[in-house]
């Protein structure tokens, strides 16, 4: 029986409707992320739990604005339209909140047989709710639960597996737009095997957002196998990455050995500093993309199943004008591409970032600090951060081992005050005169104390434990320049 032909027979039972107007939107309001569409996707109804997230996401604020648009419009990547195919419909699909798999159902609205629109809801609120399904679930099941192919043996192997990830989505820190763009894409790919390029500066955290893709992905029951392509001495990149047989070469370990690639089967293979690997490597690479398999030292090829997520902080492009880099080889890796912006460009993820490793360190280092003042978030956001996450997560661990209170204040920053300091004096264009060198000094000296003791609140031992002298030293220096803390106009 055809799904139209259901949708008739199900017309024809009698129903009894005793639902107002005002009835039928209390029902729809108490289902979790329900969207209705008509057959030409024009949006009809959101429930209410949607609006903050269509706020924080696309910026828009009132339903109003959203109701009569196309969906593809408001949510591009939104499933709801394959309600309309005419094969068989997957009602079931699974999407990504707060880093764990959720799932919603889809399904067709009739009438008279024909498809009238469609409808998306969620099925559970959170991730936990799923869990607590799942576990009640196996329970029932004595601890089995029917799948197919490469389904997990039971729900907790899923949920251990999942706690067993170095990071997952919660793990990308921020609230910046650029971030919101990156887990946005994550969960986009939860269903995706592409081949992924991460790019970015240094120490901007590549490596986490590439463990948060595998984790989130139907991958994650198996292992991600991380590979630091500069890591490798060239002679060694074929055999570290496609293995080796037994004699294949003098010193060639009895039985052979794995490859790289190898113990990524079914699951992914990172390869960090892609931009490293050698030239003469690269058409191996390239075939292992192609035909799915690898060949070993000593000739033997391997059928693999495998996803590949690489990352570089150079400009590839550049290294294949240059001859550097294959260019096929650089598509075939850039099906996807995740540029991570440096952290001087998304100021305000570093308190959270901050915040975030001060909780994670604190049982490491044995301290209890609860935060940082508002004067250190300031010091830490007008830094230029070349060095980015790496060098952000350095600083606080320094920090937190100079700190005695409970909170991270500015004194605790010195090295960031000092480079703050160097940037604030300027050469600045200065005509021969008498005893020059004295006054440059002066004019200098002058000018750190004027920063100094604004940095510091004009606290004065504060100051001069910042300065490295003394009080008496300090007070004779404000004296010798006029110094007072009405001139200071910020």
């Amino acid at each position: 029986m055809t799904l139209e032909e259901n949708a008739m027979k199900k017309e024809k039972k009698i129903t009894y409707f005793g639902l107002t107007l005002e009835e039928c939107k209390n029902v729809f309001d108490a289902i979790d992320g329900l969207v209705v569409i008509d057959h030409k996707g024009i949006i009809k109804y959101l429930s209410p739990d949607l609006f903050d997230a269509l706020e924080e996401l696309y910026g828009i604020e009132l339903p109003q604005k959203v109701v009569g648009k196309s969906i593809h419009e408001i949510h591009p990547t939104s499933k709801i339209s394959s309600a309309f195919a005419k094969e068989e419909q997957q009602e079931a699909y699974f999407y990504l909140s707060d880093g764990f798999i959720s799932v919603a159902r889809i399904k067709p609205v009739y009438d008279h047989g024909q498809i009238a629109g469609a409808i998306d809801y969620d099925l559970f609120t959170d991730s936990w709710q799923l869990q607590s399904f799942a576990e009640k679930l196996e329970t029932v099941l004595n601890g089995t639960i029917m799948t197919k192919n490469k389904g997990f043996g039971n729900v907790s192997e899923f949920y251990n597996k999942k706690k067993e990830s170095k990071y997952m989505v919660a793990d990308i820190i921020g609230k910046s737009l650029a971030i919101e763009r990156i887990r946005q894409k994550i969960y986009n790919l939860v269903e995706s095997d592409s081949t992924v390029l991460i790019t970015g500066e240094s120490g901007v955290g590549k490596e986490v957002v590439a463990q948060a893709i595998h984790s989130s992905s139907m991958r994650s029951r198996f292992p991600m196998v991380e590979v630091n392509c500069a890591s490798i001495p060239e002679h060694l990149f074929e055999s570290e990455l496609f293995g080796y047989e037994e004699g294949s070469f003098t010193g060639a370990a009895r039985g052979g050995r794995q490859g790289r690639f190898q113990m990524a089967d079914k699951g992914t293979i990172f390869l960090d500093e892609i931009d490293q690997i050698p030239y003469h490597m690269q058409p191996k690479l390239l075939r292992v993309l192609q035909e799915k398999e690898v060949v070993t030292v000593g000739g033997k090829k391997i059928k693999i199943d495998i996803r590949i997520i690489s990352a570089t902080n150079k400009d590839l492009k550049k290294l294949v004008e240059e001859g550097l880099f294959r260019e096929d080889l650089y598509y075939r890796l850039d099906v996807i591409n995740m540029e991570i912006p440096p952290l001087r460009q998304r100021t305000e993820d570093i308190p959270l970032l901050a915040q975030a490793h001060i909780q994670r360190l604190n049982p490491v280092l044995n301290k209890a600090i609860i935060g940082i003042t508002q004067e250190a978030a300031g010091i830490l956001k007008e830094y230029d951060w070349p060095g980015n996450i790496r060098e952000l997560f350095n600083a606080i661990e320094r920090a937190m081992n100079e700190c005695s209170g409970d909170t991270l204040e500015s004194k605790h920053f010195k090295e960031l005050n000092i480079a703050r300091l160097k940037e604030f004096i300027v050469d600045e264009p200065m005509e021969a005169k008498e005893n020059l060198l004295g006054k440059l000094m002066d004019d200098t000296e002058k000018r750190i104390l004027e920063k100094a003791l604004k940095l510091n609140d004009w606290n004065i031992t504060a100051t001069a434990e910042f300065l490295g002298i003394s009080r008496p030293s300090l007070h004779y220096k404000i004296k010798k320049y006029n110094l007072s803390k009405k001139d200071d106009r910020g």
